[in-house]
């Protein structure tokens, strides 16, 4: 058992530095706690949550059988956000952002992925 945030999102994490330099990390705090859920191994979730452009491939599809590795996704494309700029699969619609994640990670495992959690 644990908690998921499953809105992992720059706008989520607050940064309260010492020095006042954008370098300085020495308090960070995940916020925002409203879509958190708490995971028990193999549960099932009834509802998708979370910002499009930060979701998982699996949020993306709606599947039932998620786990706090979505949370790690998230983290990712936040990071890289932070990092670069820019949001790596910022797309127009929902259709275009799944489509970018399927290319970023690949048909096949992302379909294996699929049909072993499917709806």
């Amino acid at each position: 058992m644990g908690w998921m945030h499953r809105d992992i999102k720059p706008l989520n994490i607050a940064v309260r530095g010492t020095n006042n330099s954008k370098e300085d990390l020495s308090d960070v705090r995940l916020i925002d706690w409203n879509g958190a859920e708490q995971y028990y191994l193999g549960a099932k979730y009834l509802e998708r949550f979370g910002t499009r452009c930060y979701m998982a491939p699996e949020m993306h599809i709606n599947m039932k059988h998620y786990t706090p590795a979505a949370d790690i996704w998230s983290l990712g494309v936040t990071a890289y956000y932070r990092y670069f700029g820019k949001k790596p699969l910022r797309r127009n619609c929902s259709k275009q952002s799944f489509e970018a994640v399927v290319e970023l990670v690949g048909f096949q495992p992302f379909m294996d992925m699929y049909l072993k959690y499917r709806p």
